[in-house]
């Protein structure tokens, strides 16, 4: 997952034979840029936080828990 200034989380899955990532699909869910995104410390997800103050918990799917 990456985050963007245009407000979007863009993820992107493995191709595991041609070893590079593919775009998956993007979401939507700051109204400000996407400062910064790590993993969840089990792996099964993603924090996103933006300049709009705000932190999303998001599954590996990019859908919010």
């Amino acid at each position: 997952m990456s985050g963007s200034v245009d407000e979007t989380n863009k993820i992107f899955t493995l191709d595991n034979e041609s070893g590079k990532y593919l775009f998956d699909k993007e979401v939507h869910y700051h109204s400000g840029f996407v400062m910064d995104v790590i993993p969840t410390s089990t792996d099964d997800g993603f924090l996103s936080c933006g300049r709009d103050s705000k932190i999303f918990q998001m599954d590996i799917l990019g859908t919010p828990v």
